[in-house]
């Protein structure tokens, strides 16, 4: 164990399911999550908290909204340091993890560590698992309803360990020993000599112990069928006498905490022992930057830039009178905050400092307007968009982008999901990344999301990479709910995608009790069959209103198909998911109204895009222009363009960039060009800084021979006999899958030429 200053700190992340209830624990160089819901790893995005050495997951309750954002985060935290991923828990987290290797493509497989060894241990804490089990003998009182779990619901106790005594050099002096070979001796433990013959212990020049704090207790109690078992807890029975702890953090419903008996229980503590909530009773806005972009977007327009919800967020009269439910009975309370830190080895107190607070609109949105250039442009450009705008044109389908980055979610953008608003009562999603519920309640509000979800006809996903799916259990479990809550019977939800999804599914189905098939009608996409859809239960076509859905297998991987789709009310959408430029895809597609097509990657970047099964936006556009579709939006852009995408040349009038939170009309579809002048003069230092950055990737690549070529050659060998139309049909024969080879001195030029722009 090294010697070094202890600095343990927890972090309130969020504290509603639908706001990402979770906590973080700092302890030195490891980090220790109590649940993985989604959005965990984008939160961190927000809240800029640093990778570790090591992390440590630790659930408390074997449900899909602990875990959902599980899988991201194992890649999230692999990625760059490639942090040691632990996680505590039953065997279902080992199968679920193990299962998802196959499309999540880990570089290391996160450790699970089972509870059967009661206690864990490592250089700076020592935890122990808090088995809580539900009483059995209880009956549901009338009305009330009580949630039972086949697996042990955990808590946990958390007590840090002290740390090594570090070298006091002061006290070296004063004894008389000097930086050097006999400082190191008394580092290992070993005694030394002085030239007079004194012998100095280590114990001599030791700092002196720093103290350590009383433990932490997480404790998650979701019915009071487990009240009991906390009260006949062996683990605790000796902070009910006279070990104090310090902090006590309940991840216990709002419902269970209000009952008499579990603040009876909270009372057997003591009167000086503090709590923290972290539940419905707290307020949660873990992604902020969210708000303050759409509030700066809706200058520009609107209308296709609405203002969004923060329905988790409270009024201080609100949090303080849900303070006094808790305090009236002469408890120590503070209810959760998103980025609340409590300062576990130092004060013992906590730290708002950084508190997220709710966005002052009108302030964010006149500090915009301070860049004089802004306000002309924007001055002049309202009144034309107001004559451009077209009144009788048809409002649908409606597009709501609720995720236009590729891979991982940043500070601004979240993964991969659109919602197709098909009329005025149905409801479509194409691809549904982690966190689009998430955003779909922050675009649209909690009731109107209900509304949606009863609503929503089909979910179609594209392939199974985690940024293209893993949002859709929790859609499915929420629509459940949605019904429920409305009194309305249920209307199983039409699911397209390929057929590998089904043995997903099944697994989440039975280590995490989602009855998934018996909410869902599942049709999966044959792997390269093309003509899947003519031998379908003509069904499906009649109750999504469609005359006609046509799939085609992309260049890329896992699975990869897309789609189009000809409603009966006249309009056609085509959907590329994830691919390199593909041909068939362009024979399908042609003549449609609107093509949605991917565009990870920059112009001189072909190389990049092939080596990663992606295309280029000039690639996309030549798509859309082959395609002759009326009109193409573009998504799916690299992080490297953190707030603005990549957007087409000024020339383009029926091509434009998605953001997050665009929601967009088939009338309106003409608009979205308009806007590039406006976001490049808004946000006109990142856009420097991108270039900049491109600039000196082209150079760097332009200085060495691609490392790319073998895996581009194995590829065009893999494809080189892939017919997608079937028989007669060749797609190698008229598209070329190999990058564009630009020489060095060609790429050297290009990368003046934008710095040059820039």
């Amino acid at each position: 164990m090294s010697g070094q200053k202890s600095s343990r700190v927890m972090r309130v992340i969020g504290c509603h399911d639908h706001a990402t209830k979770a906590l973080v624990l700092t302890a030195n160089q490891i980090t220790y999550f109590f649940n993985c819901p989604e959005g965990i790893q984008r939160a961190l995005h927000c809240n800029g908290l640093a990778k570790t050495k090591e992390v440590n997951i630790l659930v408390t309750r074997n449900i899909w909204s602990n875990i959902g954002g599980l899988i991201g985060a194992c890649l999230f935290f692999q990625e760059g340091q490639k942090s040691v991923v632990r996680c505590h828990g039953s065997n279902s987290l080992k199968q679920i993890l193990s299962n998802a290797r196959g499309f999540s493509q880990f570089e290391h497989q996160p450790i699970v560590t089972p509870r059967t060894e009661k206690v864990f241990t490592d250089d700076f804490l020592k935890i122990t698992y808090v088995p809580l089990m539900a009483d059995a003998t209880m009956k549901a009182d009338e009305g009330k309803k009580r949630v039972l779990y086949d697996d042990e619901v955990t808590s946990y106790i958390i007590e840090a360990l002290p740390l090594a005594r570090r070298i006091d050099m002061e006290k070296c002096v004063l004894l008389g020993i000097k930086q050097g070979p006999m400082v190191g001796q008394l580092k290992k433990g070993e005694a030394v000599t002085l030239p007079d013959g004194t012998v100095i212990e280590p114990e001599q020049v030791l700092r002196d112990a720093e103290p350590v704090n009383p433990p932490l207790l997480v404790v998650d109690c979701p019915s009071d069928c487990y009240i009991t078992s906390l009260n006949n807890c062996e683990d605790l029975q000796p902070f009910y006498a006279d070990k104090k702890l310090s902090l006590v953090v309940h991840l216990t419903p709002g419902d269970v905490m209000l009952d008499a008996a579990y603040i009876h229980w909270m009372k057997r503590f003591g009167a000086d022992v503090q709590h923290l909530v972290v539940n419905e009773l707290g307020e949660s806005s873990p992604v902020s930057s969210v708000h303050w972009f759409q509030s700066i977007m809706n200058l520009i327009d609107s209308k296709l830039f609405p203002l969004l919800h923060d329905p988790f967020m409270k009024t201080e009269v609100d949090m303080e009178g849900n303070r006094e439910l808790l305090s009236k009975h002469g408890l120590n309370v503070t209810l959760g905050r998103s980025n609340l830190k409590y300062l576990w080895s130092r004060t013992q107190m906590f730290d708002a400092n950084e508190v997220v607070t709710r966005l002052d609109v009108a302030a964010s949105q006149e500090e915009a307007l301070q860049d004089e250039d802004f306000k002309k442009m924007l001055q002049e450009f309202l009144p034309k968009v107001a004559e451009l705008r077209d009144s009788e044109g048809s409002e649908f389908p409606r597009f709501t982008f609720l995720g236009t980055a590729s891979a991982s979610p940043s500070k601004y953008r979240n993964v991969s999901g659109i919602l197709l608003q098909a009329r005025e009562d149905q409801y479509f999603i194409l691809d549904c990344g982690e966190s689009s519920l998430i955003q779909m309640i922050l675009h649209y509000g909690v009731e109107k999301v209900k509304d949606i979800l009863i609503n929503l006809d089909l979910i179609y996903i594209s392939h199974l990479h985690p940024d293209h799916h893993l949002g859709f259990f929790t859609i499915l479990l929420e629509r459940q709910k949605a019904f429920a809550s409305k009194g309305q019977p249920y209307k199983p939800l039409e699911v397209v995608t390929c057929q590998s999804f089904e043995n997903w599914y099944r697994l989440v189905e039975t280590y995490f009790g989602i009855p998934v098939s018996q909410l869902i009608r599942h049709t999966f996409v044959e792997n390269f069959q093309v003509n899947f859809f003519d031998r379908i239960d003509h069904s499906l076509l009649k109750n999504l209103n469609l005359s006609q859905i046509r799939s085609v297998h992309m260049h890329h991987t896992q699975f990869p198909f897309g789609v189009r789709l000809n409603h009966a009310d006249g309009w056609s959408v085509v959907y590329s998911g994830d691919t390199m430029p593909c041909d068939a895809l362009v024979k399908e597609g042609h003549g449609c109204d609107v093509l949605i097509h991917e565009a990870t990657f920059m112009e001189g970047m072909e190389s990049e895009a092939t080596f990663k099964n992606h295309s280029t936006m000039p690639q996309a556009l030549k798509i859309a222009r082959e395609m002759e579709a009326k009109f193409t939006l573009l998504t799916h852009f690299s992080q490297r363009f953190p707030k603005i995408p990549l957007m087409p040349p000024e020339k383009t009038r029926n091509a434009g960039s998605a953001v997050d939170h665009l929601r967009v009309s088939m009338k309106d579809l003409h608009l979205v060009p308009l806007f590039k002048p406006l976001l490049l003069q808004l946000f006109k230092e990142d856009h420097h800084e991108v270039l900049r950055k491109m600039s000196s990737w082209m150079e760097r690549e332009a200085n060495r021979e691609p490392r790319k070529k073998h895996k581009v050659n194995q590829r065009k060998r893999n494809y080189k006999n892939f017919s997608p139309l079937g028989e007669g049909h060749s797609s190698s024969s008229t598209e070329d899958l190999s990058p564009k080879r630009v020489s060095p001195s060609a790429k050297t030029k290009q990368a003046k030429k934008m710095t040059t722009n820039s």
